[in-house]
């Protein structure tokens, strides 16, 4: 098939996706009426397109063996085709416009395992070139634990570019932890390396703009706890340059009409077509932490059209994840509906406490995350994992008003077990003290009562005294005193 030939299709196919599933019967007895043969060969794209929508979008890396169930043509290479230095070992995906395979690459004393991604024969000229060209540049200067690696790239024998990637035995994030019923801080600590990964390709002046689950997978190195599993983000095929040589190929792959994301995840200016900021980045981040937990996405996109879901995240606001947890999950394409007892039992909770554990700083950080205004979001990935490192330490976020009552409130939580026992030392010695006042009242009321006492026994007898004083024969001058007259003296 010629070059030519492999560019009427892709132009027809891209033409296929933009038109409404109904009327694209319609648009292909217009556009093909003479040609049934390249009929064919658009119909089969797109279905493919249908049955793996993402191939185009993903890396090698991401194709997963026995985790990853990705639609193949169902043919094993020969045990000997080789493609450049590596030898083909099975084919792990296909799609309209190109092919993943496990290969190995045998040097004399090393065995090296890649995930192959190559282009299909007859689209050598063709803007995927460009595309495999921008993705090499961009993944050659992520050196991270967090990122796949770019191992190897170069051209087959016949002119097609491949990209060698590091092969990731893991699973997409959402499904990892929901299989190994991680809890909400261990979901979170998993986020975090999510966001250390994300902010060193933003350092890079990188943007990925397709932040999703199938693209950040979770390895469990051997003899790990669940919890210790390491993340990978995948997939810098549609990434963009925030300050691109004007002679970066990359730039090409953002003009009108091949805007590739996923609607679900993307930031409302990139569906409006404005243009776009690591806090873009921040949004599909601020949807991933959503769903890793309430269980389901921020929206309900299913059978929506493109305009529809770009007004849907421009005008409406999404629920609190704390609320969103009590209804049944049903807008996960991956995974069956679950109900509010398998979502809490997925974070070993139940529906009550995991909303609990979702109110305040949890509900405040994601809605910060999604907010519409970009300049209203987080300024960065590694200020969103800030404030998730300082709500795992108990302290303020800073995603909500830092009032006098908030921070008591975190110091509280913080502190529980010394402010109980300081509450306990203030009540005892308040006790204590309370007692002691007691006391001290009552000996007053005594020590009062004394004093009167004596006052009185001292006047009492000052007045006997005075009153037989008369009786003295210096003062009877010679009279006899009568008691009588001693009585009338004294009244």
């Amino acid at each position: 098939m010629t070059p030519e030939r492999w560019e009427e299709i892709g132009n027809l196919y891209e033409q296929m996706l933009k038109c409404p599933p109904a009327q694209r019967a319609a648009f292909l007895d217009g556009a093909c009426a003479s040609d049934p043969a390249l009929r064919r060969e658009v119909e089969s794209m797109v279905a493919t397109h249908e049955a793996d929508p993402d191939f185009l979008e993903r890396p090698a890396s991401l194709l997963l063996g026995p985790l990853q169930t990705i639609q193949t043509s169902g043919e094993l290479p020969d045990e000997k085709t080789y493609l450049g230095p590596y030898r083909l070992v099975r084919p792990l995906g296909r799609g309209g416009m190109g092919e993943v395979f496990l290969a190995v690459r045998e040097l004399a004393t090393v065995r090296q395992t890649v995930a192959l991604k190559v282009l299909r024969p007859g689209l050598e000229q063709s803007d995927l070139v460009r595309r495999f060209a921008a993705e090499q540049q961009i993944l050659a200067q992520l050196a991270h634990p967090g990122i796949a690696r770019l191992l190897d790239a170069g051209h087959t024998a016949d002119g097609r570019p491949y990209l060698a990637m590091e092969y990731v035995d893991g699973e997409p994030i959402t499904a990892y932890c929901d299989r190994h019923q991680l809890t909400v801080e261990q979901r979170l600590r998993l986020f975090v390396q999510v966001c250390e990964a994300v902010q060193f390709a933003h350092q890079h002046l990188v943007i990925h703009r397709d932040l999703k689950p199938s693209n950040i997978l979770v390895a469990l190195p051997a003899s790990a706890r669940p919890e210790e599993g390491q993340v990978k983000l995948l997939d810098f095929g549609i990434a963009k340059m925030l300050d691109p040589d004007p002679r970066d190929t990359s730039v090409l792959l953002t003009r009108t009409g091949q805007r590739l994301l996923t609607p679900a995840y993307a930031s409302p200016e990139q569906l409006d077509g404005a243009p776009i900021a690591t806090t873009s980045d921040v949004y599909s981040l601020g949807v991933l932490l959503y769903e890793l937990l309430a269980g389901q996405r921020p929206y309900a996109l299913e059978g929506k059209t493109e305009s529809e879901v770009a007004r849907l995240l421009a005008e409406a606001a999404p629920m609190l994840p704390s609320m969103v947890v009590a209804q049944t999950t049903a807008n996960r394409e991956t995974a069956p509906a679950a109900g509010p007892v398998d979502v809490g039992r997925a974070r070993r909770s139940s529906p009550e406490r995991l909303q609990r554990r979702l109110r305040g700083d949890l509900d405040t950080m994601v809605m910060m995350a999604l907010r519409k205004e970009p300049e209203r979001r987080y300024r960065s990935a590694e200020a969103l994992a800030e404030d998730i490192e300082r709500h795992l330490g108990g302290l303020p976020v800073r995603a909500r008003a830092d009032t006098l009552g908030y921070r008591a409130r975190k110091f509280v939580r913080r502190n529980r077990w010394t402010v109980a026992a300081a509450t306990a030392f203030v009540i005892l010695l308040a006790g204590f003290a309370g007692a002691m006042a007691l006391q001290q009242a009552e000996t007053a009321r005594q020590r009062d009562r004394a004093e009167r006492e004596l006052a009185k026994s001292e006047s009492v007898t000052g007045f006997l005294t005075a009153l037989f004083e008369a009786n003295r024969p210096s003062e009877a001058r010679g009279d006899t005193i009568t008691a009588r007259e001693l009585l009338d003296r004294g009244v």
